[in-house]
């Protein structure tokens, strides 16, 4: 026990920790404070409503809420909108509860019964029946709807997970790699207690830990949610909030409460252990780094691009993903083919979590306690010796600098990595470019431009073309066609269906016509709008910002050792005594920064544009950036073309910049840990919450890098962004950049 405190205690005393909590936890509270349910609705309306809907009928529910909102709210759009889209649907789902739940049932019991489509205890058969028992016990469950703000946003608090994701990362690898950069790894081990012990002892350490920081973090957001909306009764059913309406567990709205939290403890503390195990296993800071971030975005890919309904839907179900989403097992009944036979998912992720748990504690202490300290970094060195150049002896700091940087840093590797990431990306973004986009392009190929006359009696051609075909088609179903002209008919009408497919593509191109002919800029044009769409952005947020993640780790990998490994074995006192160990130095590892930010932003974006140039051939390049409909309302005159040579140069500076400053801290930090948290806080943590919030996609570095600056960044964004920047700047350039300014000085 004495060792298990004492490892947490240099948990605690770690400086870098204790900031990174605390910056955690107050962007937690602040994104907690300034949650906002409904737009434009304040709070005191949400908790006026809330405090008499408990006592209010179910029939009087929706007009007091309508009577109160109407005091709040002083936009008429709004007050149509609020509460009856916000609460009518919600309030019918759970009035209309019962009746649901036995149309589940009934349904379930009528395919369940024997037929010639379904083969005797057939999974589908054996399905319906395991719905049908299913929902027993909660048939009978009575609702009561209550506004459930504060519920929803501790259930739904996806931002909430990814800082405890963070914060657990650097718990690991603070606690389990600190002591080898210090050399006391291998002390410890030779000590009667150095081995089960001390592996038990950072065990307990980082369990402790995990616990305290999730009921902070997850205690804060339930805290906030109670005090500005309420929890209304928490005796009520689970079925009484509306998400979880198809939920079959007999349980309160309190107790799920538990269970979500209890859930999500165990999820993370599964991710602890695997985590204590990689890096355990790898000898070097960055490779753990690399491969929990390579691991993390296996599991995120698999959880977010396997559906329901695929045949592999049970890695969707048994990955830390599912895990630390529980709502997503509660909020209805789903269950699994198992050997034939059907299993819930909940079960299954039960099941699975303990297995992987135990599996994890064993291999963690095998791992530990192996006799020999294992080091996965040297096999990978030794590969690298196979597959480079044998390197000459050479006294040339440059040359030095790129060997460390390249082949020593592991960022070749990397950047290897990330091209064949971004080569997988273009295969996924070739799939889902469907049929139906290819239909309206193809109309775009042929009448696109300018609207002309000429345009307009395409169109009329094309929808009487559409109405003959309508006739035929009719005529034909009609027809019993004699056997010999069997092949015939049949031929005619696959001619006619494939072109009856063109047809909402064709309505869609009607209407953008129209918008086109009654807008007073006369200078608008018919153009590919999806292709310029991803170029540019406007299509969605999330893949955008998934692809700025993607860059962001590597250049966090491949730039954050640069100049703190350094400075963690003592070197930099050394090379500070040699000619080129100042300023220089500084230069040249600017100069690898440039190369590797530019490699990295070439991997990460190039696919999609070779895609998009391969399927939209980006014609029409000169017309008018309102041509777009999503970017109608930019007030500019540019051009498509000018505006994607702006965007990409944007991108590609704020790139080079997210580089330099990732050096600039990596110069300033003490070792490799300092470096890694700095930089994973201030550039992949806010990107990653753009993912689960676009409230932050106007901040700090995230507009420039997603291309969307002109549609959100705010100019002081920006001013703050460059002052950040270049004090940092400074403050790394140190007396280089004071004897620089000395030196023009005198001069002047």
């Amino acid at each position: 026990m004495k060792i298990a405190l004492y490892e947490l205690y240099k948990a605690l005393k770690s400086k870098v920790l204790l900031i990174l909590f605390v910056a955690l936890f107050l962007l937690n509270l602040a994104l907690s404070a300034t949650y906002t349910p409904v737009l434009g609705v304040p709070d005191e309306c949400i908790r006026e409503i809330n405090k008499v809907y408990l006592s209010t009928s179910e029939e009087e529910k929706l007009s007091v809420a309508e009577s109160i909102a109407n005091k709040y709210i002083k936009d008429n759009v709004l007050q149509n909108i609020f509460p009856d889209k916000k609460y009518e649907d919600k309030l019918n789902r759970v009035k209309n509860y019962n009746t649901t739940i036995r149309n589940i049932k009934s349904e379930a019991e009528q395919r369940s019964k024997p037929s010639v489509f379904s083969k005797e205890n057939s999974f589908t058969q054996l399905s319906f029946k395991d719905i049908f028992t299913a929902y027993n016990n909660v048939i009978e469950n009575k609702p009561s709807f209550y506004p459930d703000y504060g519920t929803e946003r501790y259930i739904n608090s996806a931002d909430t997970d990814l800082m405890m994701l963070v914060f657990v990362l650097m718990l690991t690898v603070i606690v389990c790699c600190r002591d080898k950069m210090t050399g006391m790894a291998a002390v410890i081990r030779q000590t009667p207690k150095g081995r089960i012990h001390s592996a038990g002892a950072k065990l307990i350490a980082c369990f402790l830990l995990t616990v305290t920081s999730a009921v902070l973090l997850y205690g804060m957001v339930l805290l906030t949610g109670t005090i500005r909306f309420g929890l209304g009764d928490l005796s009520r059913c689970i079925q009484s909030i509306p998400q979880f309406t198809l939920c079959n567990i007999n349980m309160t709205v309190g107790e799920y409460l538990v269970i979500h939290f209890l859930f999500k403890t165990s999820a993370f503390f599964i991710v602890v252990v695997v985590m204590m195990i990689i890096c355990t296993f790898l000898k070097n800071v960055a490779a753990a780094f690399a491969v929990i971030s390579v691991c993390s975005g296996v599991s995120i890919w698999l959880y977010t691009s396997i559906s329901d309904i695929s045949a592999y839907n049970i890695l969707k179900y048994i990955n830390f993903c599912c895990f630390i989403s529980p709502h997503q097992l509660f909020y209805r009944y789903y269950h699994l083919n198992i050997f034939g036979k059907p299993v819930s998912a909940l079960t299954v992720c039960v099941i699975t979590t303990v297995i992987i748990l135990i599996m994890a504690l064993l291999i963690y202490f095998a791992v530990y306690c192996s006799r020999r300290a294992i080091s996965a970094s040297g096999k990978i060195s030794e590969i690298f010796s196979y597959i480079t150049v044998k390197r000459k002896l050479s006294a040339n700091f440059v040359v030095n600098e790129v060997y460390k940087t390249a082949i020593a840093g592991k960022a070749l590797l990397v950047l290897v990595v990330v091209a064949v990431i971004g080569f997988c990306n273009y295969q996924n973004m070739s799939a889902g470019y469907d049929s139906e986009q290819k239909r309206y392009d193809s109309y775009v190929a042929q009448i696109g431009g300018e609207v002309t006359d000429e345009t307009l009696l395409f169109l009329e051609n094309e929808k009487l073309e559409f109405e003959n075909i309508k006739l035929r088609y009719e005529e034909l179903l009609t027809q019993t066609p004699a056997e010999s002209d069997y092949e015939s008919y049949n031929k005619e009408l696959n001619d006619i269906t494939k072109k009856l497919d063109y047809e909402n593509a064709f309505n869609k191109i009607c209407d953008r016509v129209s918008v086109i002919k009654s807008d007073k800029n006369s200078n608008l044009q018919l153009v590919f709008e999806e292709g310029f769409n991803r170029l540019l952005s406007v299509s969605g947020y999330k893949d955008d910002f998934l692809m700025c993640i993607l860059a962001t780790i590597a250049l966090v990998l491949c730039i954050s050792p640069m100049i703190a490994f350094d400075n963690q074995r003592g070197l930099t006192k050394l090379l500070r005594t040699t000619e080129k160990g100042r300023i220089k130095r500084f230069a040249i590892d600017g100069v690898i920064t440039l190369v590797i930010s530019a490699i990295v932003f070439v991997a990460v974006w190039l696919p999609e544009f070779v895609f998009v140039m391969n399927n939209y051939k980006l014609s029409f390049l000169d017309a008018p950036l309102q041509s777009i409909t999503a970017l109608y309302g930019m007030q500019t005159n540019e051009t498509i073309l000018q505006y994607i040579i702006r965007v990409y140069l944007i991108r590609f500076f704020s790139m080079l910049a997210c580089g330099f400053f990732m050096l600039c801290v990596s110069k300033l930090s003490a070792n490799l840990i300092t470096a890694f948290s700095v930089n994973i806080l201030l550039f992949v943590l806010p990107l990653g919450l753009c993912v689960v919030s676009e409230s932050f996609v106007v901040i700090w570095i995230c507009p420039y890098l997603s291309g969307t600056a002109e549609r959100s960044a705010s100019p002081a964004n920006l001013i703050i962004t460059v002052i950040i920047f270049i004090g940092l700047i400074l403050v790394a350039g140190g007396e280089g950049v004071k004897k620089a300014v000395e030196k023009i000085g005198k001069r002047f």
